[in-house]
């Protein structure tokens, strides 16, 4: 296998931490338009309204979820493939190895503060992706209330409602998949690996 270049290695890297900027632009966009939303929602009861704001979401989520697929992709390659020909740079198998051992590393720390602090370094995440689906959850509710109260037949109160339901069950899966992100980034790295050796292989 040939020995990749510094040259390379930087452009890699570069366009993961471009996507990485981009993932957190469509996170900030997503709050504030449903943050927005949830503020204005008692002057525009317009069910057109929230249905194109619940839309608007999933559409960036989607971006979201393609940009951190990027991220894994490339952090995936440079720890299984590109740092071997790269001896002095090995930044993201180390990295990868220190998050193995945990946030706090000096053993005399008591347990009770070890557990707390990863608790605390990964709840961030999480918690602003739970708060994005709570905000879409107040919207729905807007939706079902709305739709309720509407004189229309039935059989499109009931279109609007399951329409309603399928985005915010998209929202909850999309939480979902970025809570497994790590066990995504381990699956990249493993099939990397099996390319690798693969590739050794025919060699």
């Amino acid at each position: 296998m040939e020995k990749i270049t510094f040259d390379e290695y930087k452009l890699l890297y570069d366009e993961m931490m471009d996507n990485l900027k981009k993932q957190d632009n469509n996170i900030s966009v997503i709050i504030s338009i449903l943050g927005l939303s949830n503020v204005f929602v008692e002057w525009i009861e317009n069910i057109a309204f929230l249905f194109l704001i619940l839309f608007i979401t999933l559409i960036i989520q989607l971006r979201i979820l393609a940009n951190r697929n990027v991220v894994n992709y490339i952090a995936s390659y440079l720890y299984t493939m590109s740092e071997k020909g790269l001896t002095d740079i090995k930044w993201e198998k180390r990295l990868h190895t220190f998050k193995k051992e945990g946030y706090i590393a000096n053993r005399e720390i008591s347990k009770s503060a070890s557990f707390i602090s990863k608790i605390v370094s990964k709840s961030g995440v999480i918690m602003q992706h739970f708060g994005i689906s709570l905000l879409s959850l107040f919207i729905y509710i807007r939706i079902i209330l709305f739709t309720s109260n509407l004189n229309i037949l039935i059989l499109y109160k009931s279109l609007s409602i399951i329409l309603a339901s399928i985005m915010l069950l998209t929202n909850f899966l999309y939480t979902y998949t970025i809570c497994k992100d790590r066990l995504l980034l381990s699956s990249y790295i493993l099939r990397w690996k099996k390319i690798l050796h693969n590739e050794d292989e025919s060699e």
